[in-house]
């Protein structure tokens, strides 16, 4: 705990991009929902689902 405490500069950047990450998906959501359309938004388009790679 003193190592990640004192050298936290990883740390810290780790929990803000996971807070990032939880306040875009729950922005998104709300958004989804007030609009109720199903067309997807510029994140989704930006940032598409990783492809399989069972080649």
């Amino acid at each position: 705990m003193r190592a990640i405490a004192g050298g936290g500069g990883a740390t810290s950047i780790g929990q803000v991009i996971q807070a990032a990450r939880r306040a875009s998906g729950l922005s998104q959501r709300d958004v989804g929902s007030i609009s109720g359309l199903a067309q997807p938004t510029v994140s989704d388009v930006e940032h598409p689902p990783a492809p399989r790679r069972d080649r």
